[in-house]
Parts: structure tokens; C-alpha cells; sequence
């Protein structure tokens, strides 16, 4: 009777949903409380707005949007270009792992018998996996341990899911109204899209989840516990030109990876760069990157 070895089976993490489809992710829409009055914050945005498309001239309609409403509008914007542009221009990942399945068995040539098994198979992971997709995930889900870094955008914890075997995460923590107030949530979109788009690949970190509450974003990813280059020089001091040309190839062939994907990094500095136990320079950070034509 021949078998498939269950390490060849398609696993549904393979081809992930898009992350703007799971539930929880800053993209999506979430039921919010009413919006409170508006701001100086919010009328400050609005006169912005409105001296960017030459209108600053014209009376201004009261009530003014608060945050809460340009955030609102902000989500929807950028969920309905997402999702629109992933149904015009690629297949769904559930397709493609479907189509994995079928690959499979036509390269292993198995009777009708087994393959009905494995599709069997192939069916109860994937409802798992669709399950676990619909689970909305919140930041009470995670043990937190301490606080690992701290910078403008926020902060970055390492925590643990609860009653998992998993490993340590990293998650780090948006503050959504300074974001909002500053106009970068494009950029946190962006970050977001590398982090998914990377899934795979050596050269980015691999994101485990994103979510969000009314007060932040939420991406959790993979631990890694060599630190940073940053730290690695600062503990280190100078190094020699070996170690140097070996870690400069790596931040290379980190950036081309990056690039190849569709993005630029404007802020590329030592600390983004955080190692692991072989060397290998995986890619963290996205803050300030913009998405580009490729």
C-alpha cells in the first residue's frame, strides 16, 4: 500500500490565510464604542487635510471627525484595497493549498482508495486551521514577561500564549492614537503586509499573529534570542574584517529579500537586524518602510 509520510502533507500554515482576513488584525473591521467629541487633535488633522487639497479656504461643516472616525474610515479604506486587490490579482491560499494536495497525489500515483484518505485528512487539518483562523485573538490570550524595547512607536514584550508548549514570542505593541496622529498608518499597513508577504523566508522574521484593541496594534513574532547587531557591537566593539564583510553580505542579501518583495526600508541602522543562534540576520523591522512597483 503505498503512503504519503505525514511530513509531505500540505500543512495549511503553508499557504496562510491573508493576515487581513484573520480576525483581530488592525485592517478589519471591529465594533467600536461611539465616537467621543472632536479633539483639537482631530481638528488639526482635518485643516491638514484640508490645506493638502487646496480647500483650506472654504467653511468648515461641523461636527469636525474625530480619531475614532478617521480611524474608522482608515480601516475600511485599507481592508476593502486589500481585499479587492488579493481577489483581482492572486488565487486564495485555500486554493493553492488544495491544489498542493492534488500534486501530491498525482506524483505519488495513489490508488482511489488512499487518496480518499488523504483528502480526509487534508480536510479535518484544514477545518482545524480555518477554526483557529476565526478565533479572535486578544492581548489577555498572552503571558506577558517583561519589556524587551521601547521606542517611539510603542514598545516590545516577550510573552508566551497561554496553555501552549509554544515557544517565547516577541510582541510588539503600536500605540494607535500616536500612530494615527502623526500619519503613519500606511507605513504600519506596510509593515504589517512585509511581515505576511515574508512568510517562509530566512531573511524575515516570521510573524506568528496580528491583532488589535480600541488602544493598540498587536504583532507577535518569532523570539530572537541572539539580540541585535547593535548589541552585538556594543558588546564586542570593534570587529574584524572578516566577521565584518560576513555580517555586511548577510544585511545584503536581508535588504535584496526585502526588495524583492515589493518594499524599501528608509531607516536601515544595526539594531534592525536581530541574530539567532547560527548567525543569520533575519529582517524585524518595517516602521518606515513605503511599498514600491516591481
Amino acid at each position: 500500500m503505498t503512503t504519503i509520510p505525514y511530513g509531505l502533507a500540505p500543512d495549511p500554515l503553508a499557504f496562510p490565510e491573508p493576515a487581513f482576513l484573520r480576525p483581530g488584525n488592525y485592517s478589519s473591521f471591529n465594533a467600536l464604542p461611539a465616537a467621543p467629541p472632536p479633539s483639537p487633535d482631530s481638528t488639526m488633522i482635518v485643516r491638514k487635510s484640508r490645506e493638502r487639497l487646496g480647500v483650506s479656504n472654504l467653511p468648515i461643516r461641523e461636527p469636525l471627525l474625530s480619531l475614532r472616525n478617521i480611524e474608522i474610515a482608515s480601516n475600511a479604506r485599507i481592508y476593502l484595497e486589500t481585499h479587492f486587490d488579493r481577489l483581482l490579482t492572486s488565487p486564495s491560499p485555500r486554493s493553492l493549498r488544495r491544489r498542493a494536495v492534488e500534486r501530491l497525489i498525482k506524483e505519488f500515483s495513489l490508488p482511489s482508495t488512499e487518496a480518499a484518505r488523504f483528502w480526509d485528512d487534508w480536510r479535518a487539518k484544514e477545518t482545524e486551521y480555518l477554526r483557529r483562523c476565526r478565533t479572535k485573538l486578544q492581548i489577555r490570550h498572552f503571558d506577558i514577561t517583561k519589556m524587551i524595547g521601547k521606542g517611539s512607536f510603542g514598545c516590545v514584550k516577550l510573552a508566551r500564549m497561554e496553555n501552549e508548549k509554544g515557544g517565547v514570542l516577541a510582541v510588539k505593541i503600536i500605540e494607535k492614537e500616536s500612530q494615527l496622529k502623526q500619519g503613519q498608518e500606511a507605513h504600519l499597513r506596510a509593515e504589517r503586509d512585509l511581515l505576511v508577504a515574508g512568510e517562509g523566508s530566512r531573511w524575515i522574521v516570521p510573524l506568528v499573529a496580528s491583532f488589535q484593541d480600541d488602544e493598540n496594534l498587536y504583532l507577535a513574532m518569532e523570539y530572537m534570542i541572539g539580540g541585535d547587531f547593535l548589541g552585538l557591537m556594543m558588546d564586542r566593539g570593534a570587529l574584524s574584517e572578516g566577521i565584518t564583510r560576513f555580517y555586511a553580505a548577510e544585511m545584503v542579501l536581508c535588504i535584496e529579500e526585502v526588495h524583492k518583495l515589493g518594499f524599501i526600508h528608509r531607516d536601515v541602522k544595526p539594531g534592525l537586524f536581530p541574530l539567532v543562534h547560527c548567525s543569520i540576520l533575519p529582517f524585524c523591522d518595517a516602521n518606515t518602510k513605503k511599498i514600491i512597483s516591481v
